[in-house]
């Protein structure tokens, strides 16, 4: 969770809820913007996993979810301490969070960005990803 706070802050965009529990978000949206905890996935939306894990949408198709995820690695969900796309069936999702809701003009786009980020900027941005994934 400290990765996605992290990721989200990065952006420019904040989550208005601080915590390092996937459980506490998921519970804070619930109680304070029920209308985020979305029931079909977009990029950039957040997935909290059924194993207390979470990570950014990257992509959704059919029964598969593709994410960024911190502190994973190949053989291990938590704690793992690296930065990585997973790939997972939807059987694993308990929630998703649409962080700031249906977007507007002037709201975060992530496809748009990473359409207009260059491949030196998106490996940048792997890297200090990863870096402060491990510092954790």
């Amino acid at each position: 969770m400290a990765f996605v706070q992290w990721c989200f802050a990065q952006a420019g965009r904040p989550l208005p809820f601080r915590t390092a529990s996937c459980s506490a978000l998921l519970g804070w949206y619930r109680q304070n913007r029920p209308e985020c905890v979305v029931g079909d996935p977009q990029p950039g939306d957040i997935i909290i996993y059924t194993f207390s894990h979470t990570g950014i949408v990257e992509s959704v198709q059919g029964g598969v979810i593709t994410a960024i995820e911190g502190n994973t690695s190949a053989g291990n969900d938590a704690n793992g301490g690296q930065v990585q796309r997973r790939t997972r069936g939807r059987s694993l999702v308990k929630a998703y969070i649409r962080p700031f809701g249906e977007e507007t003009e002037d709201g975060m786009n992530i496809d748009k960005l990473l359409e207009e980020m260059t491949d030196e900027q998106a490996y940048r941005l792997l890297v200090k990803a990863q870096a402060h994934a491990a510092a954790l």
